[in-house]
């Protein structure tokens, strides 16, 4: 946004640009929206703030567009609402999606060296993040520890209420399997290897398909620089220290740009999980919506699905494994619109 204001200026455009940011006020602390405000403030720009608290799960299932294939439309709504905001105001919009994929150092590297017998590699790691940001750079030891561990125990977390029979017929457990332990390009990246295999991998395909404008059903285009593939060649080919330590190679092509505030600023996670409230006591619309598609029966168990969400919700788990096993709602909310939905060709 900064480089684009800078262009824009530097051309004469005529076009404006806006800046949008989604924001929570009440459901956990978050300073998102002051650190967009600031940005904006300092490149002149007016900013649009999107409140997310007061959205709730599957609310206005049966207003909104339905979307061309089942997915994880819990907050729909609010991304609708987002949206249609946008629309008047944009036909391009840059976002920042990948920036995190990209400019991340691989936590595998300084083991990677060791490993393959290059210690000067290893030590002029720890040097140049010690010296460029103050601190000592990842060693990965974690991070191996847990794919061992994941390895270990790949078939935890596989939906325990999908029927035998689709699971048999679909060959299920084979395809979790590959999910989870061999879908990694091998081999990996000589220097940039999690960037590398993030890049690569097939979520990507689905997040592409989801965002692209006729998915989503608006009149404008999204564009994400960080996946120019120009910029990816780039960065790939850099070495990993000190550059993609702490985003380093980014903070240093803004110091011109951004506020000092924003520039320095450490990386700064959501500071709680909103999901938690959103997904609060739903155990009736579950039910609801699960009794209304019969045919959902099929491909899962409904009993088990709710039997799973409400233990998870009494144990406070409110992570990836219960956003899974929401998705058999969204199955049964997508096939019930499919019965009055009219396709014209």
């Amino acid at each position: 946004g900064a480089l684009a204001q800078r262009l824009r200026s530097a051309r004469g455009s005529p076009r404006s640009l806006h800046c949008f940011t989604g924001v929570y006020r009440r459901l956990i602390p978050d300073r998102e929206g002051f650190h967009a405000s600031l940005v904006a403030r300092s490149l002149g720009l007016p900013i649009h703030l999107s409140v997310a608290d007061d959205y709730r799960m599957m609310e206005r299932w049966g207003e909104l567009p339905l979307p061309p294939e089942p997915g994880d439309h819990v907050l729909d709504a609010f991304f609708y609402d987002v949206d249609r905001m946008v629309a008047e105001k944009a036909r391009a919009v840059l976002t920042g999606h990948g920036g995190d994929v990209l400019l991340a150092s691989s936590t595998g590297y300084f083991l990677d060296q060791l490993r393959h017998g290059r210690p000067d590699r290893a030590l002029a790691y720890l040097v140049s993040g010690f010296y460029r940001i103050g601190k000592r750079p990842p060693l990965g030891l974690w991070s191996a520890w847990r794919r061992r561990r994941r390895r270990r125990r790949w078939r935890q977390g596989f939906p325990p209420w999908l029927t035998p029979d689709f699971v048999r017929h679909q060959r299920l457990e084979e395809r979790w399997r590959w999910y989870w332990l061999e879908r990694a390009p091998n081999p990996r990246h000589p220097t940039h290897a999690d960037a590398h295999a993030a890049l690569v991998d097939v979520d990507y395909s689905t997040f592409f398909e989801h965002q692209d404008a006729g998915a989503r059903r608006r009149p404008f285009e999204l564009r994400h620089p960080f996946f120019d593939l120009r910029l990816i060649e780039h960065v790939l080919a850099m070495p990993p220290a000190p550059w993609c330590l702490d985003k380093y190679v980014l903070r240093e092509a803004t110091r011109d740009l951004l506020p000092e505030a924003i520039r320095t600023r450490p990386k700064s996670p959501l500071a709680g999980n909103p999901h938690h409230r959103w997904t609060r006591s739903p155990s009736e619309a579950w039910t609801v919506q699960l009794r209304e598609v019969p045919e959902i029966a099929a491909y899962v168990q409904p009993q088990a699905v709710l039997d799973t969400l409400r233990h998870d919700e009494a144990e406070g788990r409110i992570g990836r494994q219960h956003q899974i096993g929401r998705r058999p709602l969204n199955l049964a909310y997508w096939m019930r619109q499919m019965r009055y939905t009219t396709f014209r060709v």
